[in-house]
């Protein structure tokens, strides 16, 4: 559903709200392989 290529086009608001989302499945992986 989110693509780093529509990322671009959309808003900021918007971009930051998928950096944030990111962030927090890349914690959630992290965490996970401990």
């Amino acid at each position: 559903m989110l693509r780093v290529g529509s990322c671009s086009s959309s808003p900021p608001q918007e971009k930051r709200i998928v950096a944030w989302s990111g962030r927090k499945q890349k914690q959630h992986w992290t965490n996970s392989e401990r």
